[in-house]
């Protein structure tokens, strides 16, 4: 099976992105053991292990693994694990795939990688936000994913809804709706804008309000959405389009 000029530059995207997580991840594996190892795991295997087990849970999920998944799942080990065979059956393959999904019932919890989790161990200590650029790659890869044989399935569809629940904490009732808003009247003398405030306390300010929940939950996600955004602008790479308008609607003082 040959990595495809497409999926080679997907993947050449993703390792950008997975680069700049390396040196974080490491600074909090030092510490960590696996059993039979003697030292820490590597950050760039385990990124790669993370990566490929998400793959597993959606190539199994429907109970059928294409060719097409095979493909991109092998395509994904050889290019970021690295020590793999070079040629294999894909009927083999495909066996190994469901008897590492039907072996461990947690595949079905569609859980956030083990990578994250290290990384907001990180981020909590540093003050910083590589967490939240491990979830952009791991969705961006899922969603690439569930593509991959030019089809989605409804358990493929429902699967990966639940991996971005599990990933960003969406509420699956939400109530904020992306809209345009209206304009302001202008007022009869122009004033001279105030500066900006910082984000920090403009989140604090939030949080401070009683309820609310689902809107602080959106605000803190299109947040971290957009410093996302702003990385990715920065190294040249490709960012999503998106309305900034927001509408949080529901009776005042409900916390709807």
């Amino acid at each position: 099976m040959a990595l495809t000029p497409e999926r080679r530059k997907l993947f050449a995207e993703i390792k950008q992105e997975v680069d700049e997580l390396i040196d974080p991840l490491d600074t909090v594996l030092v510490d960590v053991r696996i059993d039979g190892e003697d030292g820490p795991p590597e950050a760039a295997r385990l990124i790669g292990i993370d990566l490929w087990r998400l793959g597993v849970n959606l190539a199994a999920i429907d109970g059928s693994v294409t060719v097409e998944e095979c493909q991109m799942m092998y395509d994904a080990e050889r290019f970021f694990i690295k020590d793999v065979a070079r040629d294999v059956d894909v009927e083999q393959y495909r066996g190994r795939i469901m008897d590492y999904y039907d072996g461990d019932p947690l595949f079905r919890e569609m859980s956030a990688p083990s990578t994250v989790d290290f990384l907001r161990i990180y981020d909590d200590q540093h003050g910083t936000n590589y967490a939240d650029l491990a979830k952009a790659v791991f969705f961006q890869y899922a969603n690439a994913f569930v593509k991959a044989d030019g089809k989605i399935t409804a358990e493929e569809r429902g699967a990966l809804a639940l991996f971005k629940e599990n990933l960003f904490g969406d509420s699956p009732d939400s109530h904020t709706q992306i809209a345009a808003s209206e304009p302001d009247a202008m007022p009869a003398k122009q004033q001279e804008p105030k500066p900006a405030r910082p984000l920090k306390d403009v989140l604090n300010d939030l949080e401070q309000l009683v309820g609310l929940q689902t809107v602080k939950n959106d605000v803190n996600q299109l947040v971290n959405f957009l410093k996302v955004q702003s990385m990715r602008k920065d190294k040249g790479l490709d960012t999503l389009p998106i309305s900034r308008h927001l509408v949080f609607y529901g009776n005042p003082g409900t916390g709807i």
